[in-house]
Formats: C-alpha cells, structure tokens, sequence
C-alpha cells in the first residue's frame, strides 16, 4: 500500500500518538544508556568520569536532539522500501556521527586549553565512527519500531 509523505491512513491516525510517545521515550533511553556506558569506559580507562560529565551531558543532549531528528526522517519515509530506510539511516547516522563528533570537540575546547596536536584527525575521526556506529543502532532500533506499528496497524 503506497501512502504520499504527507497522507495517512485512517488506522494510521490512531496510532500516531503511540509512536511519538514510543520514540520519545526510546530516544531518551537510549541516550541515557549511552551516557552510562561513556562514563563506565571512562572510568574503565581510569579517567576521572566526574572531570568528562559536562561533555559527556552536553553530548547526550545533542544525541538525543540528533535521535529525533534521524526518527522525524525515518517516519517521512516509512512507506518506502526497507532497503531505501536502510540507506536512508545509515547516511543520516553518518551525518549525525560527524556533527556530533564536532560537538564533542568543540565542548572540549570550550573545557580544555591545551594543545592537542597531531593526534586532533585521529581523535575526530574515531569519534566519528563512534557516534555513527551509536546512531545506527537508534536507526535500526527506530525502524524495527515503525515495523512493529505497521504490523499492528494491518492486523
């Protein structure tokens, strides 16, 4: 059944609110279990968790800003293929990882103000990779979501 992006369905209609709820709260807790696990590995990595909070809460901030906005495109998208919402995630995680990334470095900045020399490429770039590999796990999450409703929705 193909739907334009803007149309929906009378069925549809009465579950949208269920999937906004269900996304807000996915998000959040995703975000929040991220922030544990960085605070874990910092402390694994015997770095004082307390000296990385502010960065690490205006990142979980930031991702969870980003997590919706990835879901708000996903949901734009979801009468399409899930080949084509696949892409889709995965090019909107990279963007996410990358803006991300730059947010994570300017917070650091902002904290800290020594020299970070050469190893500043390197840095960025696993954090890239890291905050992409983060998105789309949200991306995958949120599409087997609106997979969930979609079967509900026809049942």
């Amino acid at each position: 059944m193909a739907r334009g992006h803007g149309t929906v369905s009378p069925r549809e209609a009465d579950y949208i609110p269920s999937i906004r709820r269900a996304t807000l709260f996915l998000g959040f807790l995703y975000q929040l279990l991220q922030f544990v696990i960085s605070n874990t590995l910092w402390a694994s990595l015997e770095y004082a968790p307390f000296a990385f909070l502010p960065i690490t809460l205006i990142l979980m901030l930031s991702g969870t800003l980003m997590s919706y906005a990835i879901a708000a495109g996903l949901y734009r998208f979801r009468g399409q293929s899930i080949l084509f919402k696949l892409l889709l995630g995965s090019a909107l995680s990279l963007g996410a990882g990358a803006i991300n990334a730059g947010v994570d470095f300017f917070s650091r900045s902002l904290m800290e103000h020594g020299d970070q020399g050469g190893a500043l490429w390197t840095d960025f770039s696993y954090i890239v990779i890291y905050c992409t590999a983060l998105f789309l796990g949200w991306t995958f999450l949120y599409i087997a979501l609106l997979a969930n409703f979609e079967v509900r929705e026809r049942r």
